[in-house]
């Protein structure tokens, strides 16, 4: 998408719900408690969740508010959740080092879109050749300490391989 910054990329609205549930549930069940009631959904953090997984696999839920209950999913997304993010991006097969791509994630505009969408400089790199390829994109996790500094979450590693 020539639309897009080269620091951006496009990512589908399912996508997007299953990669940032836990920022979701947070910031709906936070900030928008009563737009849930207003809705329907109770304000218990499995009910959010099974909420939105339903609306990630395209189950269509009360027909009167499943438009509201939608965009109430894509405003939370677009204004709290994915300006704070970084993602990262993995085309397979993985042939070197810049298969890998850093980028911040924009909702497509189009919500039943199933694409990743990047840069047109993004392709020659990544070796897109637009004929179903296979991708990955990845979250990095950060918590915040006392002071405001924001140390990244190291996963499982339980150590780092060395050369002898």
């Amino acid at each position: 998408n020539p639309n897009l910054r080269p620091d951006e990329i496009g990512i589908p609205f399912r996508v997007a719900i299953e990669l940032f549930l836990p920022e979701l549930i947070h910031h709906l069940l936070r900030y928008h408690a009563y737009d849930l009631d207003r809705l329907g959904i109770p304000r218990k953090v499995i009910e959010v969740q099974k909420t939105l997984r339903k609306i990630a696999r395209g189950y269509v839920l009360n027909p009167k508010v499943h438009d509201d209950i939608v965009n109430l999913i894509v405003k939370v997304l677009k204004e709290e959740v994915l300006p704070k993010q970084v993602v990262v991006f993995k085309r397979d097969p993985v042939i070197h080092e810049h298969s890998f791509l850093a980028a911040r994630p924009v909702l497509n505009e189009d919500l039943n879109d199933n694409t990743f969408r990047i840069h047109p400089l993004y392709c020659p790199p990544l070796g897109a050749d637009f004929d179903g390829d296979s991708a990955l994109c990845d979250v990095k996790l950060y918590c915040e300490t006392h002071d405001g500094q924001l140390i990244e979450w190291s996963g499982h590693i339980s150590e780092i391989p060395v050369q002898k």
